[in-house]
């Protein structure tokens, strides 16, 4: 009797059910997939917009980051955060 190894997928990769690894969507900036995937997890999500408080600078597969909050830092925002750009904090808060 022969076993079977199961397929290891990469990072990029889900698992088809037909068994072989398939390259996970890749979405544009400002946007992630709409489920997980990769190392064999997930499926053909959909690219959807990052939710607020979030972005994506690059296509990836990659999930949305979070937003810096600057106030948190006790900086002043100079640039606020956008679905493809990270916030720009600039100098300290007065006091």
């Amino acid at each position: 009797m022969q076993v079977q190894s199961e397929q290891s997928c990469d990072q990029t990769e889900f698992l088809h059910p037909n068994g072989t690894c398939v390259a996970c969507p890749v979405c544009g900036p400002g946007e992630q997939l709409s489920e997980d995937c990769g190392f064999g997890d997930g499926g053909e999500g959909v690219c959807m917009l990052c939710e607020g408080g979030r972005f994506s600078p690059d296509t990836s597969v990659a999930p949305c980051r979070r937003c810096t909050q600057c106030n948190l830092l006790n900086r002043l925002e100079k640039t606020a955060c956008s679905l493809t750009s990270d916030a720009l904090c600039g100098q300290c808060l007065p006091g």
